[in-house]
């Protein structure tokens, strides 16, 4: 056995590597800040679609391992030069393809002071201050939201690990055997009921949880793309009546991020009732406009009545990723689904339940993450519910005016009657058409939106949560739709 003087001595022996110092840090954050500034100043002009092939950037990127230490201002300017230019960026106005929001400045500095502090949030011993301000945040989005006040929550990575929490959760509730004891293995197959117009991590979360794709009941949504009591009854009954099946989660969405639509949320939850089912809701993209003043709002009114809600802070919260938060109307549901204790967790335990005091370990699964609430706590501090309104308020506008300019045009139809943020629409005529409108939309790179498929026909998708969008910019879409199709038609 090596001796305690030996070990000491190989200790001494082996160098330590020249890491940069605090000082060195803090001067080299000086010179890295204008770097970031200028990608921030020129949202306008950044890229926000990819211009070279992946084989292209590929070659580039494939360096070989390093062995020895490099300079940090080598590694900085290898970003400034190589990296940087290869970010699109999601902060252009002329950015609608997707529903990731454009941060607000408030939830920049507060998501780029959290690796600098580096705090623990899945204990208090850990950060009584990161899990008092975690805390806070979740209590002010109820709040926001008008939501039961003993609901409760955590930070997720995003909008699909708040669904994957919620759904743990109403199955470790609802299902008549102790799931965390025996697993999903009962005599029953547990069955979940989605629209057709769901978001895709739903799917998922069945297969990461051992469900399976055949425990997803996928009903047909209306004309609207909305998910209705109706629709679901004739197929939740027929399962009732097989003895080897047990409903026991319906999912509706506040915001499909197909087309917006939202689902008939008060008649889904009274069915819920009525057959003791779990109801949660899919709130990621749509729910904070329940503060908005656009009409749609009160349809959003619904969502207090879920079991629980996933929400989504990087979408109408303008955070940067990530930005996930799972809620649960009943907090003792949520803490029961994750509590689990372990020899190396003695010292944590809490003595008191106190509200911004609480081990979020205990409320989801992770032990360890990054401080979250950060940037959610500055941005709703710094812009108040007011100010947050303002902001959805406005997206949500340039949106009308879109579908105001659609209705108006002779050439162009709607495909979906959202009230949100997406519009969905098509140049009157083939397919092919539209496939060449899209695909010359982003070859000129002055706007980037994406395409999807309504009742079976190509559709242009515009998702709007951008802070400096505008109605004119709006004008230069149609534009530049008609600009395109009148080329198009010159060569055919």
């Amino acid at each position: 056995m090596t001796s305690t003087d030996q070990i000491k001595a190989q200790f001494h022996k082996t160098p330590y590597p020249k890491i940069i110092s605090p000082e060195t840090l803090v001067n080299q954050l000086k010179t890295i800040l204008p770097i970031a500034q200028t990608f921030l100043e020129d949202r306008s002009k950044n890229n926000f679609y990819r211009t070279e092939k992946p084989s292209d950037v590929n070659r580039v990127f494939d360096i070989p391992l390093p062995i020895e230490p490099s300079p940090i201002e080598e590694c900085l300017k290898y970003m400034e030069r190589e990296i940087i230019p290869r970010f699109p960026s999601i902060s252009n106005p002329r950015f609608l393809a997707f529903i990731p929001s454009d941060p607000a400045p408030p939830a920049l500095l507060g998501a780029l002071l959290t690796p600098l502090f580096n705090q623990y949030t899945g204990t208090v011993i850990g950060s009584p201050g990161a899990s008092a301000i975690e805390g806070l945040s979740i209590k002010w989005i109820t709040q926001i939201l008008d939501l039961d006040p003993s609901s409760w929550g955590s930070f997720t990575m995003g909008g699909s690990g708040a669904n994957l929490t919620c759904i743990y959760t109403g199955l470790v509730d609802k299902a008549p055997w102790n799931i965390k004891k025996n697993g999903l293995f009962g005599d029953k197959r547990l069955l979940i009921y989605v629209s057709d117009q769901s978001h895709n991590c739903i799917k998922k979360a069945a297969m990461l949880l051992g469900l399976g794709e055949d425990s997803i009941r996928i009903i047909p949504s209306d004309d609207s793309y909305r998910l209705t009591a109706e629709s679901v009854r004739s197929t939740l009954e027929e399962d009732e009546n097989d003895d080897s099946k047990l409903p026991i989660m319906l999912i509706g969405t506040a915001g499909t991020t197909n087309t917006g639509a939202i689902d008939d949320l008060a008649g889904l939850y009274e069915l819920a009732q009525e057959k003791n089912m779990w109801f949660h809701i899919d709130g990621a993209y749509g729910a904070f406009a329940k503060i908005s003043e656009a009409p749609i709002a009160k349809k959003l009114e619904f969502i207090k009545l879920a079991d629980s809600i996933a929400l989504d802070t990087h979408k109408w919260l303008f955070v940067p990723f990530e930005g996930g938060c799972a809620i649960v109307k009943d907090s003792k549901k949520l803490h029961n689904a994750f509590e689990l204790g372990a020899e190396y967790l003695q010292d944590t335990e809490m003595e008191e339940d106190v509200q911004l005091q609480r081990n979020f370990r205990s409320y989801g699964f992770p032990l360890s993450r990054e401080f979250r609430g950060l940037k959610i706590w500055m941005t709703i501090r710094n812009y108040g519910k007011s100010g947050l309104k303002q902001l959805i308020t406005r997206n949500i506008l340039v949106a009308d005016y879109l579908r105001s300019r659609i209705l108006e045009h002779p050439n162009l139809e709607l495909m979906a009657e959202s009230q949100l943020s997406i519009v969905c629409f098509r140049w009157i005529g083939s397919d092919e058409l539209n496939d060449i409108i899209i695909s010359e939309i982003q070859k000129r790179k002055r706007f980037y939106l994406s395409r999807t498929t309504l009742r079976g026909k190509t559709t242009l998708r515009v998702c709007i949560l951008n802070l400096h969008t505008t109605p004119e910019l709006m004008d230069d879409l149609i534009k530049e739709i008609e600009e395109i199709e009148a080329i198009i038609s010159e060569k055919f």
